[in-house]
């Protein structure tokens, strides 16, 4: 029952957090200002709900290495989503779950199989041919006053898809059960970090860099929504980590790569090609033959 819960908390978790893009692309508010909307709202609504305010020694060490990993994810990710058209950074960043089975393997010890691995790489695949299509009628969108960079938005999105990968591993690693309290630490180090690197821009003589929170209605909207989705959707996502293995986790993330689709269909006015038919079709073949020879279908963190 246990594994059923969390699985279904990830479907939901993975299906919210889609949206993100197309807010990164419709959003009217610069990067730094989404970004302190997106940190703040989530690490004050955990710090209201959490019952686990305990922390150690290594809950401090984790804490800092969570919320450098977290900021640099919303970095990366606002880079990649803006040089990027919004198709082929979803593909670059569900590369993340192949990234959890590699980063979990190495330096947590645990054990994946050939075929686990050739599933997830299959599920990978898809979702690459999935978003072949995608994105043509919403093309990137640059950063204030420069030109879109594709190459450049390539290496943030390997760079976004690792960093997601790391904080499941450091989750896994910290044991924590209560979600809200990882979203709690987890924002608000990355608040603490974001406010060294804009102070450290100031005595560098960078005020160029800072907090320009635009349209006041868009501010309080996007607050709004970041409250509604972020924090909901990370809450669902982090009680799924140390409730699930790691390969069902990994196949249940791209429950969000296939809703992601289905947003931009109906948001971004993308329509689906043959290619991108097949690419779902890999996924949910992958998927279903994973779950059904699986024999770690609900194990928890080690």
């Amino acid at each position: 029952m246990a594994g059923i819960a969390a699985s279904s908390a990830l479907v939901v978790a993975e299906s919210i957090l889609a949206l993100t893009p197309i807010v990164i692309k419709k959003t009217p508010l610069d990067p730094i200002s989404a970004i302190w909307s997106r940190i703040l709202s989530s690490a004050v609504l955990g710090a209201i709900i959490t019952t686990d305010r305990h922390m150690s020694r290594k809950d401090w060490v984790g804490a800092a290495l969570l919320g450098y990993t977290n900021l640099l994810h919303i970095a990366t990710s606002y880079e990649s989503f803006r040089h990027l058209q919004a198709g082929q950074a979803m593909s670059l960043l569900y590369t993340y779950p192949l990234w959890i089975l590699i980063f979990e393997t190495l330096f947590l010890g645990e054990h994946i199989t050939g075929r686990e691995f050739g599933l997830i790489g299959t599920a990978a695949a898809g979702s690459v041919l999935l978003n072949l299509d995608a994105g043509k009628t919403a093309p990137a969108v640059s950063a204030a006053g420069r030109a879109a960079v594709p190459t450049w938005g390539i290496f943030m999105g390997i760079i976004m898809s690792m960093t997601e990968a790391g904080m499941h591993g450091l989750l896994r690693w910290m044991g924590w059960r209560d979600p809200a309290k990882s979203v709690l630490v987890v924002n608000a180090a990355a608040g603490v970090w974001l406010s060294g690197f804009l102070g450290l821009q100031q005595l560098l003589g960078k005020t160029d860099i800072g907090l320009h929170t635009g349209n006041l209605n868009d501010t309080i909207w996007l607050t709004a929504f970041h409250g509604l989705t972020q924090f909901s959707g990370y809450w669902l996502r982090f009680y799924a980590v140390p409730r699930l293995s790691v390969v069902t986790y990994s196949i249940l993330s791209y429950a969000g790569l296939l809703a992601s689709y289905l947003f931009g269909l109906a948001f971004l006015g993308e329509r689906p090609g043959w290619i991108s038919l097949l690419g779902a079709a890999l996924i949910i073949v992958s998927g279903a033959v994973l779950q059904l020879t699986s024999h770690a279908g609900g194990g928890g963190a080690k």
